[in-house]
């Protein structure tokens, strides 16, 4: 089953219903980073839908909602002449989906200006500042399954909206010409340290590397794309190889970076 919803009121309701007839549910917003599985999903998918994407700005601190598309808040955050996520446009995520993974690229994370987040713990409504909690390297506190992201606050600095806009325009080219065509959930796995796991993984020969109807990226050797009708066990099953080889090659333990349902 899925379901889009519009309102918070309509969200708990929903997870209400859920937990009262022991049906799993999960929550997604763009799904941009998920690898769904082959087999049906026996429950609800809840999905944000664009109805659940208000703006609201006061002065430098920007109220958004979690099924916001991301590129569309730093447009409009931009447009107003402030800065702190311009290098993360072409992230294509929603918000929430953007804060439950703490995503980030060119040394930006999505944590870096928020202030506080809304959500619904067992299904209660409780805002929480930032700096009560703590953010790591793609993951955050609210990657708990009990833990819905409803809304956040970010406070952001002036900026020039010239200059921004040219930072924007400037990160399209790069990703237009770094990220493959083919479908694709984006970058598998984290990186080590310092080290890119798209380099890894390059280094070890295993760019063109394909299973069943996936490869691995020529263009990005940390994407998996879909260039033949490929399954969600093909890239399973390619995950695994790479893992694997990469450990016995550079004996690095790679971790992924999408979440796998």
């Amino acid at each position: 089953m899925f379901y889009s919803v519009t309102n918070i009121k309509e969200l708990r309701n929903i997870i209400k219903l859920c937990k009262k007839g022991n049906i799993e549910y999960k929550i997604i917003g763009n799904g941009s980073n998920i690898l769904f599985p082959s087999e049906d999903f026996k429950g609800l998918v809840i999905h944000f839908s664009e109805k659940f994407s208000k703006i609201t700005q006061k002065k430098n601190v920007f109220y958004v909602e979690s099924g916001t598309q991301l590129s569309k808040f730093i447009i409009e955050s931009v447009n107003q002449g402030y800065q702190g996520y311009e290098k993360l446009i072409g992230i294509p995520a929603t918000v929430g989906g953007a804060i439950n993974s703490n995503a980030g690229a060119n040394g930006v994370s999505i944590c870096d200006h928020l202030f506080s987040v809304t959500c619904l713990i067992d299904n209660k409504i409780r805002t929480i500042k930032t700096n009560k909690i703590s953010f790591d390297y793609r993951n955050s506190f609210f990657k708990n399954k009990d833990v819905v992201i409803l809304n956040a606050k970010f406070k952001l600095k002036k900026g020039d909206k010239e200059s921004l806009l040219s930072i924007i325009r400037e990160e399209r080219k790069k990703r237009k010409k770094s990220m493959p065509l083919k479908p694709n959930i984006g970058c598998i796995f984290k990186n080590v340290g310092d080290l890119s796991a798209g380099k890894i993984i390059e280094e070890c020969g295993l760019k063109g590397t394909c299973i069943g109807g996936v490869r691995i990226s020529e263009k990005h050797a940390n994407i998996i794309e879909n260039y033949n009708k490929g399954t969600s066990n093909d890239v399973k099953n390619l995950i695994e190889l790479i893992k694997k080889d990469v450990y016995e090659k550079k004996k690095i333990v790679l971790e992924e970076e999408i979440i796998i349902w």
